[in-house]
């Protein structure tokens, strides 16, 4: 199975907005250069079957521009929002394990704990900045590209 463990694009920063964390959207120049880099990505990897989102604006803002280059509609997971543990991950990727590439979006530190997990049992340490795709296939990190790179 192929999966792409991505972090939502830069976001408002959390300090500065005033409402609740969940409700924090994305800026106008991070969906610039999510639409840019997740164009390039998808001209090289194969397009996700399905695209799954934690309910926070961030990562919906995040999965509808994937929907929207790759033709497919985003589905929300409420347990993937911020905080999620790796077992929620798991579980949700398993119930999904019929839509191969599958994309989900969602938060750092738990996606980071979710790839060490998954490729390394824990032993690799790494953080996904805002934007990061982790490309796993079979339990084995293939690629981890910075949004940057895809610029």
């Amino acid at each position: 199975m192929i999966v792409y463990l991505i972090r939502h694009a830069h976001a408002e920063d959390r300090e500065a907005f005033k409402g609740r964390d969940l409700d924090r959207p994305l800026t106008e120049k991070g969906k610039v250069r999510a639409k840019r880099a997740f164009a390039r990505f998808f001209n090289i990897y194969e397009k996700p079957a399905a695209v799954l989102t934690s309910a926070a604006v961030r990562s919906v803002e995040t999965a509808s521009i994937i929907s929207e280059l790759c033709g497919v509609k985003y589905d929300i997971r409420e347990r993937l929002n911020p905080g999620a543990k790796i077992k929620d991950y798991l579980e949700t990727v398993s119930d999904w394990r019929h839509a191969s590439p599958l994309a989900v979006v969602g938060h750092e530190p738990d996606l980071s704990e979710v790839i060490s997990f998954i490729t390394g049992g824990k032993a690799l340490r790494l953080q996904l900045k805002k934007g990061s795709i982790a490309h796993i296939e079979d339990s084995v990190l293939v690629n981890l590209i910075q949004q940057k790179a895809l610029l």
